[in-house]
């Protein structure tokens, strides 16, 4: 039967804040903490590229293109960092249809 007393310990690191949660972790904060628990992240943005193609064909490449620019904006890293990725996956599919295959660099 559930406890609906338990709650979870927080570490001592944890940031506290009012409603005595952390705050919801970035995208970013997701992908480092996959990687350092030896979580290869590359398969899932692998499984997204390959639906995202499929559905769109060759114009997910300009589409993915005008997101990163427009999170490069709009300084959002963790919108970058997924269309990013994304964005690479789609060059190596449809290699022939990518106009700006190194024109995002984050900033910083």
């Amino acid at each position: 039967m559930f406890n609906h007393d338990v709650q979870k310990p927080q570490s001592p690191a944890a940031p506290i804040t009012v409603s005595g949660f952390a705050p919801e972790p970035s995208m970013a904060d997701i992908l480092v903490d996959m990687q350092q628990n030896g979580i290869d992240p590359q398969p899932y943005f692998a499984l997204a590229a390959d639906h995202l193609s499929e559905k769109y064909g060759s114009d997910i490449i300009e589409y993915a293109e005008k997101i990163c620019e427009q999170a490069q904006n709009h300084n959002n890293d963790d919108l970058w960092i997924v269309w990013k990725t994304l964005h690479g996956l789609f060059v190596e599919k449809f290699p022939a249809y990518s106009s700006v295959s190194h024109k995002f660099h984050l900033h910083g």
